[in-house]
């Protein structure tokens, strides 16, 4: 609201108008349930790859880049998905 009033010039009673004609509750649905997804994969994933480390700091050291870049990917991968299913 603050950045549409301050910096595009659009009032507040035609930012709330466009909201109410535009905004639909499975939007928030949908929000909803990505969020859950992706806490739940930003969660597991890290905590499996921390579990299951061996070789000291340098095992650390992987398991850490590793978690990163499966947590990365899973979640494009759960948005793609997500997505295809509620739209």
């Amino acid at each position: 609201w603050l950045t549409a009033v301050l910096s595009a010039g659009i009032s507040s009673h035609d930012f709330f108008k466009g909201l109410q004609m535009f905004f639909l509750p499975m939007d928030v649905i949908g929000g909803l349930i990505k969020a859950f997804f992706f806490g739940l994969t930003v969660t597991l994933v890290p905590s499996f790859y921390g579990f299951n480390t061996t070789g000291g700091a340098e095992g650390v050291g992987r398991a850490t880049t590793n978690a990163v870049v499966v947590c990365c990917l899973s979640i494009l991968v759960l948005d793609y998905i997500i997505a295809a299913i509620i739209l």
